[in-house]
């Protein structure tokens, strides 16, 4: 399959999906201790919602940028969380969402097969040393990663 979520970035599911996200992220760090994060289909990391490929299918409209223009007290820590202070048009993915959340005993491994995303997912996430990422099968990836080295995880 060749999907490429930049197509996709900031539609309704990922909305969604980043809200409940976000929350499980909350609840998993009341505790002190450390929490892996295995995002297997970790794609770009951000995505430009004024590319074309956004602007192909336009799907941010009924998404990020409907809930941006009329969030419920609810969705503030959504979109804090969301917002990029350098380029409000960029989107974070799943994995730069759980890297902005990270705590220095937590963890983020992220696995990408597409070379084009794995790349971009590098430049993203590479510099981070709680982070690590990797270009493999993401199925695959829940083999090679699972049990997790801590004991507490999220895939």
């Amino acid at each position: 399959m060749n999907y490429r979520h930049a197509f996709h970035a900031g539609n309704h599911a990922d909305v969604l999906k980043h809200i409940v996200l976000l929350a499980v992220i909350r609840r998993m760090q009341e505790k002190a201790a450390g929490v892996q994060f295995l995002d297997t289909h970790a794609g770009a990391g951000v995505y430009d919602l004024l590319s074309s490929e956004a602007a192909r299918t336009g799907e941010a409209a009924g998404g990020v940028l409907a809930v941006a223009a009329a969030a419920p007290v609810e969705l503030q820590y959504y979109l804090q969380t969301t917002r990029q202070p350098t380029d409000p048009t960029d989107y974070p993915g799943s994995p730069d969402l759980i890297r902005r959340c990270l705590r220095d005993v937590d963890r983020l491994i992220g696995c990408e097969l597409h070379p084009e995303e794995h790349q971009a997912l590098r430049q993203t996430l590479g510099r981070d040393s709680r982070v690590s990422v990797h270009l493999r099968d993401g199925y695959e990836a829940l083999g090679a990663f699972l049990p997790p080295r801590l004991k507490r995880s999220l895939v």
